[in-house]
């Protein structure tokens, strides 16, 4: 792409490629199964299950896509398992990063809050 500026001088652009990220999937899925959220999108208030392969507590985490921390709880998982509904409905429209941390790992799926 060649620009002109409002005095004649020109520039060329370099070529960009982007490639679209449309999730991000566990890797390894030792200490976390099942990792669900839902609705999504939401309106601000949604359930987030796992099952666990140990009874240590979870950290839940919210970010935005510039990497604020906008949430964070802990959770004692009951017979290896976390249901928790949250409510995050002061937080804008947008893309967020869900990231649920469970024995030193951390676990991340997309949430888009509409």
């Amino acid at each position: 792409m060649v620009i002109t500026d409002g005095q004649g001088c020109t520039a060329q652009s370099a070529d960009v490629y982007v490639d679209c990220v449309t999730g991000i999937h566990d890797v390894d899925t030792e200490e976390l199964v099942n990792l669900n959220l839902y609705p999504n999108p939401n309106k601000g208030t949604f359930k987030v299950t796992a099952n666990l392969t140990s009874s240590q507590p979870v950290q839940i985490r919210i970010f935005t896509t510039l990497g604020q921390l906008v949430y964070n709880r802990q959770v004692a998982p009951l017979s290896n398992k976390i249901e928790e509904e949250i409510s995050v409905n002061n937080l804008a429209i947008g893309f967020y990063i869900l990231q649920i941390e469970a024995a030193n790992k951390s676990y991340s799926t997309k949430m888009i809050i509409e």
